[in-house]
């Protein structure tokens, strides 16, 4: 009964947060971000909300989600679970094409530069993750969570805004996911933690970066 219900549990760990709603949730976080920040910042950010969410919810979630469900039809795989490594090839092709078309709206609508930076980063870990999948798997749930938290450092090291409460929410719900792909024998520790690894550095790394390079001269 209690091994049942973890799985149950895990289950639905793995599908309210799987990497196709990480976009959105990326929003989310980024949202309470802005508005625990100071008055004058979230004056400034909350009118690059509507058209960052707006672009997010179409190319980072709904194409890529119709797209992936038009393959389903097709029996271009088995079943979303996509358990067998060569089937996600595909969809990660299609996903990273459309997230590509999303950094390139981002930066059309001229959203910050940190939210830009932390789409280009996501966009990375999903590459990356692709490339990886061709001989390894690994998972793309920790790549997502962890892409997660990296978000938030990101954010708080490019704005100076950092919010405690969102950092430490993030982190709890990635360590429950990460441990639900466990507990479905989905993935090996090893797999789930180079999948957070990729998440956190790629959406990290970018903005620290350019906040090295943008530093002026003493």
């Amino acid at each position: 009964m209690e091994r049942r219900f973890q799985r149950h549990i895990s289950q639905a760990l793995s599908g309210l947060f799987h990497p196709l709603l990480m976009p959105m949730y990326g929003i989310f976080a980024l949202t309470l971000s802005v508005y625990e920040s100071g008055y004058a910042e979230r004056y400034l950010m909350s009118y690059a909300l509507s058209p960052a969410l707006k672009l997010t919810m179409l190319w980072g979630f709904a194409i890529p989600v119709g797209i992936i469900l038009l393959l389903r039809i097709f029996r271009q795989f088995s079943s979303l679970e996509m358990e067998d490594r060569s089937e996600r090839n595909g969809p990660y092709l299609a996903c990273s094409l459309c997230y590509i078309v999303w950094n390139v709206q981002l930066y059309k609508a001229q959203v910050p530069i940190e939210w830009l930076l932390i789409a280009m980063g996501g966009t990375l870990a999903l590459m990356m993750v692709a490339a990886v999948n061709l001989r390894w798997k690994i998972s793309a749930h920790a790549t997502g969570v962890g892409g997660m938290v990296g978000s938030v450092l990101a954010y708080g090291l490019g704005t100076g805004s950092f919010s405690w409460v969102v950092f430490l929410t993030v982190s709890a719900i990635a360590i429950a996911v990460m441990c639900a792909r466990l507990c479905l024998h989905r993935h090996t520790v090893m797999q789930v933690t180079a999948g957070w690894s990729v998440g956190l550095l790629c959406t990290l790394l970018p903005t620290y970066l350019f906040t090295l390079t943008a530093l002026p001269n003493v």
